[in-house]
């Protein structure tokens, strides 16, 4: 039996089945096809955004070990929120689902005017009534 191969072109529309079309493989193997294909060229997109996502990750890992042989603590806190906002996003990312993001560490309430509940600044956390 001949197997179908896929090759990296995305189509957004596939053949929709009648009532009156043949149960023959001339008729489905089209539609496998387009969806095979489909799968190759998502797979190709999604190994792009990981391979990018990786290595901005290594990035950040490698400046955070160079602040660590420093010991700028400041440094050090901003790093770790943009290694927390980069797994955000590089989940997001992998998802699909990008669209209003919003990343609060709470390392400090410099910005955020805290109406209920308290700030742990030892622990870096809000708590909320």
């Amino acid at each position: 039996m001949p197997d179908l191969v896929g090759q990296s072109v995305f189509k957004n529309t596939i053949r929709a089945m009648e009532e009156t079309d043949l149960n023959h493989p001339s008729t489905f193997n089209p539609v496998y096809q387009d969806l095979l294909n489909n799968d190759v060229a998502i797979k190709e997109q999604a190994d792009a955004n990981t391979t990018g996502l990786n290595n901005t990750q290594n990035e950040v890992q490698n400046h955070i070990n160079d602040l660590s042989a420093h010991g700028n603590l400041s440094m050090k806190l901003n790093i770790v929120d943009l290694a927390i906002e980069l797994e955000t996003l590089k989940g997001a990312t992998l998802t699909g689902v990008n669209a209003n993001i919003f990343v609060e560490t709470f390392i400090n309430l410099d910005d955020i005017t805290l109406l209920h509940g308290a700030y742990d600044n030892v622990n870096k956390q809000v708590y909320l009534p």
